[in-house]
C-alpha cells in the first residue's frame, strides 16, 4: 500500500515545523484509521488566518487552535483498526472504505489548518510540550476528517476515546515536530 501524501505548508518565520516528522505522525495515524491511502493537507497559520478562516467557513470571529476540512462523508465514524503490538507505528491495514457514503475528491481525505500560537497556549495551560499539543491537534482534526463530531456525549467519548489510543500509540514521538524559532 502506497503511503498517504501529506501534505504541509505554513507561512510562518516564528516557527521551524519538521515536516518529515509531522508527514510520520500524520501517516501513522491515517493507517492507524484505515484512511493510509488518502491525501491530507496540513496547514501551520498564526492567529489572525485562523480568526480569518473560522469566520469565512464558520461564521466564528475568534480563533481557534485547529480545523479541519473533511472532503469525505461516512456513514459513521471511522474508528481504529486492530492491530498487534508489533504493528504499532510501523504497519497498518487497508480500509474497505464500506462506511463511506460520498467524496467531493477521490483521493483526499481532507485539510486541516492548526493555529501553532493556539497550540502553544494550550501547551502552556495543561503544562505539556507545544509539540504534544500539535500531535494532538493533528489526531484531533484527523478523527474530525474520518466523521468523527464532539456535539453530542456519546460522540464526544467515541472521539476523545480515539484520541487517547493515538497519542499512546505515538508515545513521544512527537519531540521536535515543531518549535519557536530562537531570535
Amino acid at each position: 500500500m502506497e503511503p498517504p501524501s501529506v501534505q504541509i505548508s505554513s507561512s510562518l518565520r516564528s516557527w521551524k515545523i519538521d515536516e518529515r516528522r509531522i508527514s510520520g505522525l500524520v501517516t501513522h495515524m491515517a493507517q492507524r484509521l484505515g484512511v493510509g491511502h488518502l491525501e491530507v493537507h496540513i496547514g501551520f497559520v498564526g492567529p489572525t488566518a485562523m480568526r480569518r478562516i473560522n469566520r469565512q467557513f464558520r461564521a466564528k470571529d475568534k480563533s481557534t487552535d485547529v480545523l479541519s476540512f473533511p472532503q469525505m462523508e461516512w456513514r459513521a465514524p471511522i474508528t481504529i483498526q486492530k492491530t498487534s503490538r508489533a504493528q504499532k507505528f510501523s504497519k497498518a491495514k487497508h480500509s474497505t472504505g464500506k462506511s463511506l457514503v460520498a467524496f467531493e475528491h477521490e483521493n483526499i481525505l481532507g485539510d486541516m489548518i492548526i493555529c501553532l500560537d493556539a497550540a502553544q497556549k494550550n501547551s502552556r495551560e495543561d503544562g505539556s510540550d507545544v509539540a504534544r499539543e500539535v500531535c494532538f491537534l493533528l489526531a484531533h482534526g484527523l478523527l474530525h476528517l474520518c466523521g468523527h463530531d464532539h456535539q453530542k456525549p456519546a460522540e464526544k467519548a467515541l472521539m476523545f476515546r480515539q484520541q487517547d489510543t493515538l497519542m499512546a500509540d505515538l508515545e513521544g514521538s512527537w519531540i521536535s515536530c515543531v518549535r519557536r524559532k530562537v531570535t
